[in-house]
């Protein structure tokens, strides 16, 4: 060994750097390597080397104990610089397999409460009706005939109060039986169709004092003409304009000498009424409003309307929902709202009046409820021509008496 380490301090191919270990290592070759002496040449020694007598060494040491040694030196340590891979330790335990754990049995599904019936939903039902009435209570389709007539030729009759409707027309279209005792001028033409001023006076020259009301219309409105003397005078003269330009004048003959009818027009007027004889009345309409359902209700729309077939003094749709009075309405119960309009009954027409209600029940979840009403009369048409006057039968004359005789 002594003579190994002398060869590689020689050759410089090996670090003289050893550890304890490596060196006990050696001395244990050492002993082996020596009783291996005893051992016959071409026979293997105890470390599996083969003779090699014939290799010679640099520096004097024998062929087999330098291989050997160089030999053992390399394996060493490259076998610790990759030392073989400590397999793991055997696990020699007896491990027994996990315990599954115990199979639950099914749960049942739970048991569905009873089903609630639904909560009542009530609904609404409703009924509109209604009804029209005179000043005196007569159905309107039960109003006696209006003759329409003012004054009749040789009948004096004293007329104090007259009224017009405005309604905007040449002189042409007027429809009197007056003649030559009415007359009509146009100043400017066409009339225009929004507001006026009509101012009428005495168009006989009495100087009777008269009186206008309202001076300012508009189309479809009504005015008075009246005095407070016995009589107007013998003829009225109405004047249209705007307070500055004349559109028309008009002259109207009311002194009983001469025909005045009712709806008779003068260019731009159209006499309504004389005195009592009034062709357009003021009516009542009567609404009537029933929850004939089973819970009260609230009224959410009343509504009417009165229209007229000559188109002329129609009413807008009106609401009435203000008047109803209490609402809601409790079921069973009713409620009456009325309303006055004006219905003109000398001309023989188509009158509807209509009426509307709606409302909601008072439930979890309101579904509305509706109802409507509608009534038609004819208002009855006046004679065209004035009554006949019966003949006056001559005086019966007194028998005559025979002569007495003597």
């Amino acid at each position: 060994f002594a003579s190994f380490l002398q060869h590689q301090q020689q050759r410089k191919s090996v670090a003289m750097k050893f550890d304890p270990r490596v060196l006990l290592a050696f001395v244990a070759l050492a002993s082996c390597a020596a009783a291996a002496e005893n051992v016959p040449r071409g026979e293997p020694n105890i470390v599996g080397e083969a003779s090699n007598n014939n290799k010679n060494m640099e520096s004097g040491v024998e062929g087999d104990d330098a291989e050997f040694w160089e030999r053992f030196l390399g394996y060493y340590y490259t076998k610790k610089k990759k030392p073989a891979p400590t397999p793991s330790p055997t696990d020699f335990s007896l491990t027994e397999p996990p315990t599954e754990p115990p199979t639950e049995p099914p749960t049942e599904p739970p048991t569905q409460p009873p089903t609630q019936s639904p909560t009542p939903n009530p609904e609404c039902d409703t009924e509109v009706t209604v009804v029209c009435t005179l000043p005196d209570g007569t159905p309107c389709e039960d109003a006696p005939m209006v003759d329409g007539i003012c004054t009749v030729p040789g009948v004096p009759e004293d007329i104090n109060v007259v009224s017009f409707l405005y309604l905007p027309a040449p002189c042409g279209t007027s429809d009197n039986d007056q003649g030559s005792e009415a007359s009509c001028t146009d100043s400017v033409s066409p009339i225009p169709m929004g507001e006026v001023t009509i101012s009428c006076t005495d168009g006989s020259g009495t100087a009777v004092a008269i009186e206008t009301s309202p001076s300012t219309v508009s189309p479809g409105d009504e005015f008075v003409v009246s005095t407070t003397a016995v009589a107007l005078p013998d003829k009225i003269e109405c004047t249209i304009g705007d307070g500055v330009t004349v559109y028309q004048t008009n002259v109207v003959d009311v002194s009983g000498d001469v025909s005045l009818n009712l709806k008779d027009t003068f260019g731009s007027i159209r006499l309504e009424s004389c005195d009592e004889e009034d062709c357009v009345k003021e009516v009542t309409l009567t609404y009537t409003v029933s929850n004939i359902g089973p819970v009260a209700m609230e009224v959410t729309t009343l509504s009417g309307q009165v229209i007229n077939s000559d188109m002329v003094n129609n009413d807008e749709i009106f609401s009435l929902l203000d008047e109803v009075i209490p609402n809601p309405i409790p079921a069973g119960q009713n409620v009456t709202v009325t309303f006055n309009t004006l219905i003109d009954f000398c001309i023989g027409q188509d009158v509807t009046i209509t009426g509307t209600v709606s409302a909601l029940p008072d439930s979890p979840f309101p579904f509305p409820c509706f109802d409507n009403t509608t009534v038609t009369f004819t208002t009855p048409e006046p004679p065209t021509e004035p009554p006949t006057q019966p003949p006056t039968e001559p005086p019966t004359e007194p028998p005559t008496e025979p002569p007495t005789e003597p």
